[in-house]
């Protein structure tokens, strides 16, 4: 009778085990990469990668390093911006459940231009010797 009822907590023990890991499997996935400079090659910090049509994105770190968790499966697309830097764009980024994808990103420099603000400025008119004078008081 031990025996059997030894077998019979084993069997509910693996399928325990089984029924949990299921539960806890993974749903989505991650995006992560590097962001460097075309032209040189370093790695370019506070760069932003975000995926478009979601609030989901991440920003770059001192060795360019960006990941994004948590990463619905699918197709998206990715869009890196950064000041001085052009807008890069990656279509097709494939997310597959409990798999990272790695997207390695290069960034052109751009020159910024603005508008040319004149300023103009009056300087006003003062009464000579009407900062300068001062109260004597005697006492």
């Amino acid at each position: 009778m031990k025996t059997a009822a030894k077998y019979n907590f084993n069997q509910f023990t693996l399928i325990l085990i089984l029924f949990h890991t299921f539960c806890f499997a993974g749903t989505t996935g991650k995006i992560s990469g590097t962001v460097s400079d075309r032209a040189t090659g370093d790695p370019l910090v506070g760069v932003n990668i975000q995926i478009k049509g979601t609030y989901q994105g991440a920003a770059s770190d001192e060795n360019g390093y960006y990941v994004i968790l948590n990463v619905q499966p699918g197709k998206h697309e990715l869009k890196a911006t950064m000041i001085g830097f052009s807008s890069v764009s990656v279509s097709n980024v494939r997310v597959e459940i409990d798999l990272t994808a790695s997207i390695d990103i290069q960034l052109s420099t751009e020159v910024i231009e603005g508008e040319t603000v004149q300023v103009l400025a009056e300087k006003k008119a003062r009464k000579s010797g009407c900062c300068c004078q001062s109260k004597k008081y005697f006492i």
